[in-house]
C-alpha cells in the first residue's frame, strides 16, 4: 500500500458488519485453479502465473475478476492476447468505498469460452491508467474444470460488497452445500495493498488467528498485491508460486487450510480481516472457498415429453398440451400420431430395458390401441441425451 498515515477517523470506521455476494457456487467432478497478478501503486504492468489442469478435462466455469477503486474509466487489458474490457456492465458488486476512492467495485467477467484445459502459463497486460487512485489495480483468473476420473469438488467464490475504509472487516461465508473436513478445505484471499509486515491484514477464521498478509506477492508491482494461487483437484489442496497449503496464513501467503478450524458439514463460517496498523487502506476483493464435494450422482433420469412439454411421472390426466390426449378420429380406418421424446438428464447412462429392435413397448389398459411405429434405434441413452 501507499505510505500515508490516517491522523483521525470517526469511530464509525473502526469495525462493521460485511455483506458478501456469491459469485459462483457448485459441486462437480473435477476441480479448480486460480492465479492473479496485481498493479499495486503502478498505473500499468505485465504479469505471468501459472495453472495446472489434468488431462482429459473440460472448462465447466472460467472467471477473470478485478478489484477497482474509486471511479475509473474502462480499461482493456489481455489474457494471453485476448482483450477483455472492464466496465460498469461487469461490476458484480459495489459501489463501495475504499480509502483510495469511492465507487469500488469488484468486477467479473465470464472467460469461460476463452479458455483451454490445455493451457498451462497465462500472462496479463493492463495498459496504462492515468491515475493511481481511481484504476483497476488487481486481476485473477478463477477456473473450474470438468474430469470424471477425479472425485467431486464444492467451490464457491465471495465477492466483497460493502466499503474498505475500516479497520475491521467483518464476513460470512454462507454457502447452500456443507463443507466438508474430510480433506482439506481451501480458503484463497484475493487482496490488494498490504504494502508492509507492519500494515498487514490479520485473518480470523471462526474464531482462529490464521496469520497475516502482506507483501510483495511473487507477480506484483512492487511490494503490493498479496493473493492466493491455488489448485484444488483430487481432494488435495496445492497452493501456487508464494503461497503454502497450510493452515498458516504469512507474508504473500494468503492461502490457508482451513480444514481444522471449522466443523464438518457447516454452511456459515465467520470471518474476519483486521488490519495490523489500524489503518483502512488495504482491499480484499475476493474469497474462494474450496472443498472435496458430497459424492455427485452417476445414476442415469428419465424424462419423458411430448409436444416438447415434460409429461410428469404419474400423470393420469390425458392432455392435449403433452400430446397425451390423442383426441378424436374416425373409427373405421382414422390414425392419430404423435411422437414422445425420452432424455437423460442424469449422469450415467440410461439403459432402455425393452428387447431390441423393440426398446420401448405399450402396457396398460386400452394398450392394444396403440402402437409404436418408430422406435429408438439404440437402448442406450447417454448422459444428457435423447431419442
Amino acid at each position: 500500500m501507499r505510505a500515508f498515515f490516517v491522523l483521525a477517523i470517526s469511530f464509525g470506521l473502526l469495525s462493521k458488519a460485511y455483506t458478501q455476494q456469491n459469485l459462483y457456487e457448485d459441486t462437480f467432478n473435477g476441480g479448480v485453479v486460480g492465479g492473479g497478478y496485481s498493479l499495486g501503486i503502478d498505473t500499468s504492468g505485465t504479469g505471468n502465473f501459472s495453472v495446472s489442469i489434468p488431462t482429459g478435462s473440460t472448462i465447466r466455469q472460467a472467471y477473470l475478476l478485478a478489484g477497482r477503486v474509486g471511479p475509473a474509466p474502462d480499461l482493456t487489458l489481455t489474457l494471453n492476447g485476448t482483450p477483455f474490457t472492464f466496465n460498469s456492465s461487469n461490476a458484480f458488486t459495489g459501489p463501495f468505498q475504499t480509502n483510495y476512492g469511492g465507487d469500488s467495485a469488484v468486477h467479473a467477467i465470464d472467460v469461460t469460452a476463452s479458455i483451454s484445459p490445455a493451457t498451462t502459463a497465462y500472462t496479463i497486460v493492463a495498459p496504462t491508467q492515468s491515475s493511481v487512485s481511481n484504476k483497476y489495480v488487481e486481476f485473477y483468473l478463477y477456473i473450474a474444470f470438468n474430469n470424471a476420473a477425479l472425485p467431486s469438488v464444492t467451490s464457491a467464490v465471495f465477492c466483497n460488497d460493502a466499503d474498505l475504509n475500516v479497520i475491521t472487516k467483518s464476513w460470512t461465508l454462507n454457502t447452500t452445500t456443507p463443507i466438508l473436513t474430510a480433506n482439506p478445505v481451501g480458503f484463497a484471499v484475493f487482496g490488494g495493498y498490504a504494502g508492509s509486515s507492519t500494515d498487514s491484514e490479520k485473518v480470523t477464521v471462526n474464531g482462529t488467528d490464521l496469520g497475516s498478509f502482506y507483501g510483495p506477492d511473487f507477480n506484483a508491482a512492487g511490494a503490493y498485491g498479496a493473493m492466493a494461487g491455488f489448485q484444488y483437484y483430487n481432494n488435495t489442496l496445492t497452493g501456487y508460486g508464494d503461497d503454502n497449503a497450510d493452515q498458516v496464513i504469512f507474508g504473500p501467503d494468503a492461502l490457508s487450510n482451513i480444514q481444522a478450524v471449522i466443523p464438518n458439514a457447516t454452511t456459515s463460517i465467520p470471518v474476519i480481516f483486521r488490519n495490523n496498523a489500524n489503518q483502512i487502506d488495504n482491499h480484499i476483493w475476493t474469497v474462494f472457498l474450496t472443498s472435496s464435494g458430497s459424492a455427485v450422482s452417476s445414476s442415469p433420469e428419465i424424462a419423458v415429453s411430448g409436444n416438447s412439454v415434460d409429461i410428469t411421472n404419474g400423470d393420469a390426466a390425458p392432455s392435449l398440451a403433452d400430446h397425451t390426449d390423442f383426441d378424436s378420429t374416425a373409427a373405421a380406418g382414422g390414425a392419430v400420431a404423435r411422437t414422445f421424446t425420452i432424455t437423460n438428464s442424469g449422469t450415467g447412462d440410461l439403459t432402455l430395458t425393452g428387447t431390441a429392435p423393440d426398446y420401448v413397448t405399450l402396457s396398460g389398459t386400452g394398450a392394444s390401441h396403440f402402437s409404436v411405429t418408430a422406435q429408438p434405434t439404440s437402448a442406450t441413452v447417454a448422459s444428457g441425451g435423447g431419442t
